[in-house]
């Protein structure tokens, strides 16, 4: 298996054997990868109800280590699980969502603000990044429980940033390579790993606990909002359940939220600035659709998205051309089955290689060029960025509306351009990383 660039080989290797599924066994698990819209709609999304199992990581799982068996996108497709998912999706779904614009406009404005009041040139990635995670946040924050983000040191907000952090790293194939090591006892040497798993439990206990309890209180005093913790805790204690289950639900809801939502959706902000800073005439095109459908005495808002075809075709073909979750996370196959002749065993770990999928030719011709217009034809369908099947990402119209917010508000205002040196160079950003780039 490759330890890096693992997109690039598992592309390289369907072309070099000739097929657009492969798989490997490791120390007697399958994993199989897919690597076309084809395969990945025929397994993870018609085949769903097999392949829809998850692996939760050992080191997040043991209630001696991280302990957040509960996590949703760790969690195997139980009845928690499903009853989690039904909540999420009722909060969540295309009309309920609208319930959550005022914030979300009000977040993308204030972004805009801490933008144009950002005087250094250029403006550095991580100054964006940053920016854009702290908007993200604030929007989860406020719709998740109701709580309004006023600063980059809340502890609400940097609890979260490090909460995320934890579960990247908890979930790396290196750290769970061989999770008996757990029952090792504390004192024998070389077992300070452990140590570090403890503290990174008591950091996402608090992400998690500390939100919900200021939301618990607020519930408790007679607040009536539409977070989503008080309308699911409430709703729950209607139906009859106690006061602690609907706290642990409720809080694993709002950390599935959380978890899922910040970092994928920071991602499609930077790759939108690159797009734009690489492609200048789209951004000029985009541009003046918004000034002529908005005109430039007011900002755009979310009622204006229906009338921005073009900057709604920009957006989709951001989420297509470099998507957030190149991998998502793996599914697990519940049931032995078949497929083209080869046979799928039960357990075997089911990768759907999204970047795979939206660099599929035979979907998306030219699929490495930035092209909005790819979709005026009808027969092109959206990028699968958002997963498949009963794993399907439940907050994709949440992400779709801030992310229109951002990236209109942007447009409306700002010119984005390339980076230019001292000599005057223009510097194109660079499509493997956006990590050491600059952009003005």
């Amino acid at each position: 298996m490759p330890r890096s660039s693992e997109g690039r080989v598992f592309i390289d290797l369907s072309k070099e054997l000739n097929s657009d599924i492969i798989s490997f066994s490791i120390l007697g698990t399958t994993i199989v990868v897919l690597n076309s819209n084809e395969v990945a709609n025929d397994l993870l999304e018609k085949r769903s109800s097999i392949h829809s199992g998850r692996y939760c990581p050992p080191m997040i799982a043991s209630p001696n280590l991280i302990n957040l068996k509960d996590f949703v996108a760790f969690m195997d497709t139980n009845e928690l699980w499903k009853k989690q998912r039904r909540a999420m999706g009722a909060r969540l779904n295309r009309h309920a969502v609208t319930a959550f614009r005022a914030s979300q406009e009000l977040e993308a404005r204030r972004l805009l603000s801490r933008l144009l009041a950002e005087h250094t040139e250029p403006i550095s990635s991580e100054f964006l990044n940053e920016e854009f995670y702290r908007t993200t946040a604030a929007v989860f924050l406020e719709s998740v429980y109701g709580y309004e983000l006023k600063s980059a040191h809340d502890p609400f907000f940097t609890n979260i940033s490090k909460m995320n952090a934890i579960l990247s790293h908890a979930s790396l194939p290196t750290v769970n390579a061989f999770p008996w090591m757990e029952h090792i006892p504390d004192w024998v040497p070389g077992t300070g790993w452990k140590q570090k798993a403890y503290e990174w439990r008591e950091q996402t206990s608090r992400a998690m606990g500390d939100p919900y309890n200021w939301a618990k209180q607020r519930i408790a005093s007679g607040a009536d909002d539409c977070s989503i913790v008080s309308l699911t805790y409430k709703e729950l204690r209607r139906a009859g359940s106690g006061e602690a289950e609907a706290d642990e639900f409720c809080k694993s809801v709002a950390t599935g939220l959380l978890g899922a939502g910040t970092e994928t959706s920071t991602l499609a902000m930077m790759w939108f600035v690159v797009a734009m800073a690489k492609h200048p005439e789209i951004q000029e095109r985009a541009q003046k659709e918004i000034d002529a459908v908005v005109g430039t005495d007011r900002l755009p808002t979310i009622a204006d998205r229906a009338d921005l075809p073009f900057v709604e075709r920009l957006m989709t073909e951001v989420v297509r051309w470099h998507p957030s979750a190149p991998f998502g996370a793996p599914h697990i196959c519940t049931e032995e089955n078949e497929y083209r002749g080869y046979r799928i065993p039960k357990g075997s770990i089911m990768v759907g290689h999204v970047t795979a999928t939206v660099r599929d030719e035979a979907v998306y011709q030219n699929a490495t060029k930035f092209d909005p217009d790819r979709y005026l034809d009808p027969t092109v369908p959206p990028p699968q960025a958002f997963g498949w099947g009963l794993r399907i990402c439940p907050g994709q119209h949440f992400f779709r509306e801030i992310f229109f917010l951002e990236v209109a508000l942007m447009l409306a205002t700002l010119k984005i351009e390339r980076y230019k040196d001292e000599n005057g160079i223009e510097h194109i950003p660079s499509e493997e990383t956006t990590d050491n780039s600059s952009i003005a």
